[in-house]
């Protein structure tokens, strides 16, 4: 089993299909002792019975991104303020002043110095702390920023980073799915993946033109879910 197997499974697993073609007949969870044990069986498109059940630690299924959540604008603000305002008195003497005005989307930043120069300083040195404010929010929900093809910068999950650090939750699952008798994925693996995925309910995406076709969960939502609540949208990030 190797790191393209288990790439592959995630971003299968990173995907929503529209509409389902698979049915789920029964799922059961248990642990045992500091594991999980999964159990699936579902109908495929074919309406042939198939199953599925794999062991999980109990650190990865009831760790790793358990708080993956909706990215909230209002938060991330509040997060950007808190280190604005951290950072001014480090910046300013008694020559200069620097003000934060919070608004419903964005914030205004006022520079007051007694040249031009140190004028340009300290708006250049707040809104680089504004940025890596914004960068270390980001990074820390993983979420990431994004330019559309309209030239709109977005707010996304980072699904990179999701992907990469979930390659050793997704390898026990990827063993047990069907390959060929030299271990390669094939057109039936594919099938088979896909299937299982399809017949895990969850509620349908909002309005693409409100969503942007980005809902999206991390694949041990998947795993560990009956139901998937598709919540999380892309935002408009306002520098």
């Amino acid at each position: 089993m190797n790191l393209t197997h288990c790439t592959f499974l995630i971003v299968i697993l990173s995907i929503l299909s529209d509409s389902s073609f698979a049915k789920q007949t029964l799922f059961k969870m248990q642990r045992v002792q500091s594991n999980t044990q999964f159990h699936y069986q579902w109908l495929d498109h074919h309406d042939n019975p198939q199953s599925l059940s794999f062991l999980l630690p109990n650190k990865k299924v009831y760790g790793m991104f358990r708080k993956f959540k909706l990215y909230q604008p209002h938060l991330a603000q509040r997060y950007v303020y808190v280190q604005l305002q951290k950072a001014i008195p480090k910046l300013i003497d008694k020559h200069s002043r620097i003000r934060i005005k919070k608004q419903p989307e964005n914030m205004i930043i006022e520079v007051e110095a007694n040249s031009e120069s140190k004028k340009s300083e300290l708006l250049q040195k707040i809104l680089q702390i504004k940025n890596d404010a914004q960068a270390d929010f980001l990074a820390k929900n993983t979420y990431s920023l994004f330019t559309n093809t309209f030239g709109n910068t977005l707010v996304k999950p980072d699904h990179i980073r999701i992907a990469v650090e979930s390659i050793p939750l997704m390898k026990p699952i990827v063993e047990n799915v069907p390959q060929d008798i030299e271990g390669y994925i094939t057109r039936d693996s594919i099938n088979y993946v896909l299937s299982w995925i399809q017949s895990i309910p969850y509620n349908d995406l909002e309005s693409r033109a409100t969503s942007l076709g980005s809902g999206f969960s991390p694949p041990i939502s998947y795993s560990s879910k009956i139901k998937v609540t598709v919540t999380v949208k892309a935002h408009y990030s306002h520098p």
